[in-house]
């Protein structure tokens, strides 16, 4: 049977799986508002962009009446909203799984990746904090470094738009994200995200000198390691 509420408690209390399909933001006030309102034996996993602080808040709360799994299927686009649904967007796609050792219920954990599995996705795992380590290089500076070329090209004016072409909207595509959800993603990540903007800056400086001082046998070195 399908059927929509839009009263949490109401939604989750028949549920054997709750999926927290929300902002990172909201996914642990969420958790903590329908913990209670769980029958017992519920599975309850989130698809957050970030898990130390999730993982680490509701695993011991949801316990009480279940047991909750943290994920992260890597998957989706800057697009919103149900017009934007697609039914194979998980096939093929990487999803991480990130229980807490010796806390996370190992059947729960099982009955979540096989779900990942059933759905088309790769399921890796890997413990929350490594996962937020690595997904502020491959995720979460990409979608900054987009947003600070968007932010610097504006500043060109109008007569810009013509030469913009397929090099640059690929690679500032991402900058249209949810722009809360990016907020809470930087909240949710932020000693990771900062290490990364550091080593950034750094290579940024190394690249800037390199064509200051004119150096062009190492320039092209460096386009060619990259």
């Amino acid at each position: 049977m399908d059927e929509v509420s839009m009263d949490a408690h109401y939604g989750v209390r028949d549920a054997d799986i709750v999926i927290l399909a929300l902002p990172v933001g909201s996914i642990i006030e969420t958790g903590k508002e329908i913990a209670c309102s769980l029958k017992q034996g519920c599975i309850v996993a989130d698809v957050g962009s970030t898990k130390a602080e999730i993982v680490s808040t509701l695993t011991p709360l949801i316990r009480q009446n279940g047991s909750f799994v943290g994920t992260h299927p890597l998957a989706g686009s800057h697009n919103r909203g149900p017009w934007s649904a697609d039914r194979g967007l998980f096939q093929g796609a990487v999803c991480v799984v990130t229980p807490l050792l010796e806390e996370t219920d190992r059947n729960a954990c099982e009955i979540i990746m096989d779900m990942w599995s059933r759905v088309g996705a790769r399921v890796i795992e890997m413990p929350p904090q490594v996962h937020d380590e690595l997904v502020a290089a491959t995720s979460h500076l990409p979608h900054i470094i987009a947003s600070v070329l968007a932010a610097t090209v504006k500043g060109q004016g109008e007569q810009i738009i013509p030469l913009i072409a397929s090099g640059f909207l690929d690679t500032t595509r991402v900058a249209q994200g949810d722009a809360r959800m990016w907020k809470d993603i930087c909240l949710t990540n932020q000693e990771s995200i900062v290490k990364m903007l550091e080593r950034f800056r750094c290579v940024l400086n190394e690249w800037e000198q390199t064509i200051s001082d004119g150096n062009w046998d190492r320039l092209e070195g460096m386009f060619e390691a990259a």
